[in-house]
């Protein structure tokens, strides 16, 4: 595999250090916190059938939101800075690749 295109490096955490909880675990917040990923993981899903905005990011990630993808693909700010310059780019090169290639992993 050729080597990165970008820098390596470590992606901080969040802005209240709050996304590990050690034990003792609370239950509710537990649950919640399931069912909003599932939420948005549905929420993805349905970027075939009402593109981008039919994902509702909105709802689930803050209005001012980072991104930081792996290195050499690029780091965003806000909702509309993903989605303009990493989502909308990465589903259309998929899209092209899938129509070129098929979905047959055995063409990849």
């Amino acid at each position: 595999m050729a080597p990165s295109a970008g820098w390596e490096w470590h992606v901080p955490g969040s802005v209240t250090q709050d996304g590990i909880v050690a034990p003792p675990h609370d239950e509710e917040k537990a649950t919640s916190g399931v069912k909003l990923v599932s939420g948005m993981l549905q929420g993805l899903s349905r970027f075939a059938d009402g593109g981008v905005k039919a994902m509702a990011l909105d709802q689930y990630w803050h209005p001012k939101m980072n991104w930081y993808g792996p290195s050499g693909i690029c780091t965003n700010r806000q909702i509309q800075g993903f989605r303009n310059w990493h989502q909308i780019p990465f589903l259309a090169a998929i899209e092209k690749f899938l129509a070129e290639v098929g979905t047959n992993p055995e063409h990849w």
